[in-house]
Protein backbone atom coordinates (compact mmCIF):
# COMPACT_ATOMS: atom_id res chain seq x y z
CA UNK A 1 0.00 0.00 0.00
CA UNK A 2 1.38 3.39 -0.98
CA UNK A 3 2.41 5.68 1.89
CA UNK A 4 -0.07 8.39 0.96
CA UNK A 5 -2.96 6.13 1.94
CA UNK A 6 -2.08 6.83 5.58
CA UNK A 7 -2.68 10.55 5.11
CA UNK A 8 -6.05 10.53 3.40
CA UNK A 9 -7.86 12.03 6.36
CA UNK A 10 -5.97 15.30 5.77
CA UNK A 11 -7.53 15.71 2.33
CA UNK A 12 -11.28 15.28 2.35
CA UNK A 13 -14.39 17.32 1.76
CA UNK A 14 -14.26 20.04 -0.90
CA UNK A 15 -10.73 21.14 -0.09
CA UNK A 16 -9.39 20.47 -3.58
CA UNK A 17 -12.43 20.77 -5.78
CA UNK A 18 -11.55 24.22 -7.11
CA UNK A 19 -8.25 24.66 -8.90
CA UNK A 20 -7.36 27.70 -6.79
CA UNK A 21 -7.86 25.81 -3.58
CA UNK A 22 -5.70 22.87 -4.43
CA UNK A 23 -2.96 25.07 -5.91
CA UNK A 24 -2.93 27.09 -2.70
CA UNK A 25 -2.61 23.89 -0.71
CA UNK A 26 0.37 22.84 -2.84
CA UNK A 27 1.94 26.27 -2.48
CA UNK A 28 1.51 26.27 1.29
CA UNK A 29 3.02 22.84 1.60
CA UNK A 30 6.23 23.82 -0.17
CA UNK A 31 6.48 27.08 1.79
CA UNK A 32 5.86 29.74 -0.88
CA UNK A 33 5.48 33.36 0.23
CA UNK A 34 2.43 35.38 -0.85
CA UNK A 35 4.03 36.71 -4.05
CA UNK A 36 5.31 33.28 -5.08
CA UNK A 37 1.91 31.85 -4.31
CA UNK A 38 0.18 34.44 -6.50
CA UNK A 39 2.54 33.76 -9.42
CA UNK A 40 2.14 30.04 -8.89
CA UNK A 41 -1.63 30.22 -9.18
CA UNK A 42 -1.49 32.48 -12.24
CA UNK A 43 0.94 30.22 -14.09
CA UNK A 44 -0.67 26.96 -12.96
CA UNK A 45 2.61 26.18 -11.31
CA UNK A 46 3.89 23.90 -14.06
CA UNK A 47 7.50 25.07 -13.88
CA UNK A 48 7.44 24.84 -10.11
CA UNK A 49 5.97 21.37 -10.34
CA UNK A 50 8.86 20.32 -12.53
CA UNK A 51 11.35 21.56 -9.94
CA UNK A 52 9.78 19.29 -7.35
CA UNK A 53 10.51 16.08 -9.21
CA UNK A 54 13.70 15.11 -7.37
CA UNK A 55 12.02 14.14 -4.14
CA UNK A 56 13.25 14.78 -0.61
CA UNK A 57 11.40 13.17 2.31
CA UNK A 58 9.11 16.20 2.68
CA UNK A 59 8.44 16.27 -1.05
CA UNK A 60 7.42 12.61 -0.93
CA UNK A 61 4.72 13.55 1.53
CA UNK A 62 3.66 16.30 -0.85
CA UNK A 63 3.61 13.82 -3.70
CA UNK A 64 1.26 11.68 -1.62
CA UNK A 65 -1.15 14.61 -1.74
CA UNK A 66 -0.85 14.76 -5.51
CA UNK A 67 -1.79 11.07 -5.64
CA UNK A 68 -4.94 11.82 -3.70
CA UNK A 69 -5.74 14.71 -5.99
CA UNK A 70 -5.33 12.43 -8.98
CA UNK A 71 -7.98 10.12 -7.57
CA UNK A 72 -10.45 13.05 -7.37
CA UNK A 73 -12.92 12.44 -10.20
CA UNK A 74 -14.13 16.05 -10.10
CA UNK A 75 -10.87 17.58 -11.36
CA UNK A 76 -11.27 19.27 -14.72
CA UNK A 77 -9.09 18.39 -17.72
CA UNK A 78 -6.66 21.25 -17.20
CA UNK A 79 -6.11 20.38 -13.54
CA UNK A 80 -5.56 16.74 -14.37
CA UNK A 81 -3.08 17.56 -17.14
CA UNK A 82 -0.98 19.63 -14.71
CA UNK A 83 -0.84 16.70 -12.32
CA UNK A 84 -0.14 14.24 -15.14
CA UNK A 85 2.91 16.25 -16.28
CA UNK A 86 4.21 16.31 -12.74
CA UNK A 87 3.67 12.57 -12.19
CA UNK A 88 5.40 11.70 -15.47
CA UNK A 89 8.36 13.87 -14.54
CA UNK A 90 8.59 12.19 -11.15
CA UNK A 91 8.56 8.75 -12.74
CA UNK A 92 11.37 9.76 -15.11
CA UNK A 93 13.55 10.68 -12.13
CA UNK A 94 12.29 7.95 -9.77
CA UNK A 95 11.84 4.70 -11.73
CA UNK A 96 10.43 2.81 -8.75
CA UNK A 97 7.60 5.28 -8.21
CA UNK A 98 4.14 4.15 -9.24
CA UNK A 99 0.72 4.22 -7.57
CA UNK A 100 -2.43 2.26 -8.29
CA UNK A 101 -4.39 5.48 -8.91
CA UNK A 102 -2.45 5.96 -12.17
CA UNK A 103 -2.93 2.42 -13.48
CA UNK A 104 -5.47 3.27 -16.18
CA UNK A 105 -3.83 6.45 -17.49
CA UNK A 106 -2.05 5.45 -20.70
CA UNK A 107 0.44 8.34 -20.75
CA UNK A 108 1.56 7.72 -17.18
CA UNK A 109 1.69 3.93 -17.57
CA UNK A 110 3.70 4.24 -20.79
CA UNK A 111 6.32 6.32 -19.00
CA UNK A 112 6.35 3.97 -16.02
CA UNK A 113 7.04 0.82 -18.07
CA UNK A 114 9.72 2.66 -20.05
CA UNK A 115 11.57 3.15 -16.78
CA UNK A 116 10.86 -0.33 -15.42
CA UNK A 117 8.77 -3.02 -17.03
CA UNK A 118 7.80 -4.53 -13.66
CA UNK A 119 5.17 -1.80 -13.32
CA UNK A 120 3.08 -3.78 -15.81
CA UNK A 121 1.94 -5.94 -12.89
CA UNK A 122 0.06 -2.96 -11.42
CA UNK A 123 -1.68 -1.53 -14.47
CA UNK A 124 -5.30 -2.00 -15.53
CA UNK A 125 -6.50 -5.01 -17.54
CA UNK A 126 -7.10 -2.70 -20.46
CA UNK A 127 -3.47 -1.52 -20.56
CA UNK A 128 -2.13 -5.03 -20.00
CA UNK A 129 -3.70 -5.67 -23.38
CA UNK A 130 -2.02 -2.65 -25.01
CA UNK A 131 0.66 -4.04 -27.33
CA UNK A 132 2.87 -0.94 -27.31
CA UNK A 133 2.93 -0.83 -23.50
CA UNK A 134 3.57 -4.56 -23.10
CA UNK A 135 6.30 -4.61 -25.76
CA UNK A 136 8.14 -1.75 -24.04
CA UNK A 137 7.75 -3.48 -20.67
CA UNK A 138 9.23 -6.82 -21.79
CA UNK A 139 12.10 -5.10 -23.58
CA UNK A 140 13.50 -3.76 -20.31
CA UNK A 141 12.13 -6.40 -17.93
CA UNK A 142 11.46 -9.73 -19.61
CA UNK A 143 9.51 -11.15 -16.65
CA UNK A 144 6.78 -8.59 -17.33
CA UNK A 145 5.36 -11.11 -19.81
CA UNK A 146 3.79 -12.87 -16.82
CA UNK A 147 1.46 -9.89 -16.37
CA UNK A 148 0.48 -9.34 -20.00
CA UNK A 149 -3.04 -10.18 -21.17
CA UNK A 150 -3.72 -13.69 -22.44
CA UNK A 151 -4.06 -12.24 -25.92
CA UNK A 152 -0.59 -10.68 -25.83
CA UNK A 153 0.97 -13.80 -24.30
CA UNK A 154 -0.04 -15.28 -27.63
CA UNK A 155 1.68 -12.52 -29.63
CA UNK A 156 4.81 -13.92 -31.27
CA UNK A 157 6.62 -10.56 -31.48
CA UNK A 158 6.16 -9.93 -27.78
CA UNK A 159 7.19 -13.45 -26.75
CA UNK A 160 10.32 -13.38 -28.93
CA UNK A 161 11.30 -10.05 -27.38
CA UNK A 162 10.72 -11.39 -23.87
CA UNK A 163 12.87 -14.53 -24.34
CA UNK A 164 15.84 -12.66 -25.83
CA UNK A 165 17.62 -12.41 -22.48
CA UNK A 166 16.08 -15.32 -20.60
CA UNK A 167 14.43 -18.26 -22.35
CA UNK A 168 12.81 -19.36 -19.08
CA UNK A 169 10.24 -16.66 -19.82
CA UNK A 170 8.71 -19.10 -22.31
CA UNK A 171 6.75 -20.52 -19.37
CA UNK A 172 4.49 -17.42 -19.47
CA UNK A 173 3.76 -17.63 -23.19
CA UNK A 174 0.46 -19.06 -24.39
CA UNK A 175 0.09 -22.78 -24.94
CA UNK A 176 -0.23 -22.13 -28.66
CA UNK A 177 3.09 -20.26 -28.78
CA UNK A 178 4.75 -23.07 -26.84
CA UNK A 179 3.89 -25.52 -29.62
CA UNK A 180 5.45 -23.52 -32.47
CA UNK A 181 8.51 -25.37 -33.76
CA UNK A 182 10.70 -22.32 -34.45
CA UNK A 183 10.19 -20.93 -30.95
CA UNK A 184 10.60 -24.32 -29.30
CA UNK A 185 13.93 -24.95 -31.01
CA UNK A 186 15.10 -21.42 -30.21
CA UNK A 187 14.62 -21.92 -26.47
CA UNK A 188 15.70 -25.58 -26.34
CA UNK A 189 18.99 -24.92 -28.13
CA UNK A 190 19.80 -22.13 -25.68
CA UNK A 191 18.70 -23.92 -22.52
CA UNK A 192 17.65 -27.54 -22.77
CA UNK A 193 15.78 -27.74 -19.48
CA UNK A 194 13.18 -25.26 -20.72
CA UNK A 195 11.67 -28.53 -21.93
CA UNK A 196 9.87 -28.52 -18.56
CA UNK A 197 7.70 -25.58 -19.68
CA UNK A 198 6.54 -27.22 -22.91
CA UNK A 199 3.57 -29.45 -23.59
CA UNK A 200 3.42 -33.22 -23.09
CA UNK A 201 3.37 -33.62 -26.85
CA UNK A 202 6.60 -31.63 -27.17
CA UNK A 203 8.19 -33.62 -24.34
CA UNK A 204 7.42 -36.72 -26.39
CA UNK A 205 8.89 -35.31 -29.61
CA UNK A 206 12.10 -37.24 -30.25
CA UNK A 207 13.85 -34.56 -32.33
CA UNK A 208 13.18 -31.82 -29.80
CA UNK A 209 14.14 -33.91 -26.76
CA UNK A 210 17.38 -34.95 -28.46
CA UNK A 211 18.25 -31.28 -29.00
CA UNK A 212 17.36 -30.53 -25.39
CA UNK A 213 19.62 -33.19 -23.85
CA UNK A 214 22.51 -32.26 -26.14
CA UNK A 215 22.33 -28.80 -24.65
CA UNK A 216 21.54 -29.79 -21.06
CA UNK A 217 21.66 -33.47 -20.12
CA UNK A 218 19.41 -32.91 -17.12
CA UNK A 219 16.57 -32.07 -19.51
CA UNK A 220 16.06 -35.84 -19.67
CA UNK A 221 14.10 -35.40 -16.45
CA UNK A 222 11.33 -33.64 -18.40
CA UNK A 223 11.17 -36.04 -21.35
CA UNK A 224 8.32 -38.51 -21.69
CA UNK A 225 8.70 -41.99 -20.20
CA UNK A 226 8.97 -43.31 -23.73
CA UNK A 227 11.98 -41.12 -24.53
CA UNK A 228 13.61 -41.76 -21.15
CA UNK A 229 13.82 -45.29 -22.50
CA UNK A 230 15.37 -44.18 -25.82
CA UNK A 231 18.98 -45.38 -25.90
CA UNK A 232 20.34 -42.63 -28.17
CA UNK A 233 18.70 -39.89 -26.15
CA UNK A 234 19.96 -41.26 -22.84
CA UNK A 235 23.48 -41.62 -24.25
CA UNK A 236 23.48 -37.98 -25.37
CA UNK A 237 22.16 -36.89 -21.98
CA UNK A 238 24.83 -38.83 -20.07
CA UNK A 239 27.60 -37.52 -22.35
CA UNK A 240 26.46 -34.00 -21.50
CA UNK A 241 25.77 -34.47 -17.78
CA UNK A 242 26.61 -37.70 -15.99
CA UNK A 243 23.96 -37.17 -13.31
CA UNK A 244 21.23 -37.39 -15.95
CA UNK A 245 21.50 -41.21 -15.74
CA UNK A 246 19.10 -41.02 -12.79
CA UNK A 247 16.33 -39.85 -15.16
CA UNK A 248 16.77 -42.75 -17.57
CA UNK A 249 14.52 -45.79 -17.46
CA UNK A 250 15.51 -48.60 -15.09
CA UNK A 251 16.38 -50.71 -18.09
CA UNK A 252 18.80 -48.16 -19.58
CA UNK A 253 20.42 -47.45 -16.22
CA UNK A 254 21.82 -51.00 -16.54
CA UNK A 255 22.80 -50.71 -20.22
CA UNK A 256 26.46 -51.68 -20.74
CA UNK A 257 27.33 -49.05 -23.32
CA UNK A 258 25.69 -46.29 -21.31
CA UNK A 259 27.52 -47.42 -18.16
CA UNK A 260 30.86 -47.35 -20.07
CA UNK A 261 30.18 -43.78 -21.20
CA UNK A 262 29.22 -42.87 -17.67
CA UNK A 263 32.42 -44.39 -16.25
CA UNK A 264 34.61 -42.51 -18.75
CA UNK A 265 32.73 -39.30 -17.98
CA UNK A 266 33.25 -39.66 -14.24
CA UNK A 267 36.94 -40.55 -14.64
Amino acid sequence: MHEYKKNKEVFRGDEFLAKKEFLIEMANFVGMNDLEKENWIKSWGEKELMKMCHLSNDEKVWLDKVCILWANSRLDDKEREVLRKFIIKVIKNNPCFFAEEFNNDRKIVLEAVKKHGSHLSNVSKKLKNDKEIVLIAVKNYQWALEHASEELKNDKEIVLEAIKNDVNIIQYASEEIRTQADIILKVIQRKGDTLQYLSKDVQDDREIVLEAVKNRGGALKFASKRLQNDREIVLEAVRNRSYSIEYASIELQKDREILKVLKRKRN
